[in-house]
């Protein structure tokens, strides 16, 4: 089933900036005007989402490198300090994927019914940062979302 992580604190990373929450129902209002402005955005925002996730992995870890589960740890503490999500359960972890099941993920609760996913930029900002800590190229996408009528939302990432 699950791995339960240790999320307690997280003196390996040291972050230059603040951690920024805003209101999920920001984030909602944020996709639903870019969908209604230029139709179903998953590519557009998942890419921007890894280049953020990118960026901020680069700028908390510099050069160094994480191992797979160390980095993973990393990103889902991250989403659940600045409030992206608000549980993450580790369904299956293995050196190629990982499939996580989210509750409370801020944009996919926010948006009130979506054609397709609605949380691509958080599984881009996610696969982004995983990517950055690793070294490994990362893929990812939400194959799970409430904001299709789903119980919750699961992001498979996959690690080349």
């Amino acid at each position: 089933m699950g791995n339960a992580l240790n999320l307690e604190g997280r003196p390996d990373l040291e972050l230059e900036e603040e951690l920024v929450t805003l209101p999920a129902s920001v984030l909602g209002d944020f996709y639903e005007a870019f969908e209604k402005a230029i139709g179903l955005t998953s590519a557009l925002l998942y890419n921007i989402g890894k280049k953020v996730g990118m960026n901020a992995a680069k700028r908390a870890l510099g050069t160094k490198n994480m191992l797979l589960d160390k980095a993973l740890e990393a990103v889902i503490y991250l989403m659940l300090k600045s409030n992206i999500v608000k549980e993450v359960e580790v369904v299956e972890l293995t050196d190629d994927m990982a499939l996580l099941k989210v509750k409370g993920a801020s944009i996919g609760t926010s948006v009130r019914m979506s054609k397709g996913p609605a949380d691509t930029v958080i599984v881009g900002m996610m696969a982004g940062w995983l990517q950055q800590a690793t070294g490994r190229r990362v893929e990812g996408k939400e194959v799970r979302c409430v904001a299709k009528g789903e119980p919750h939302c699961e992001f498979l990432l996959k690690f080349y």
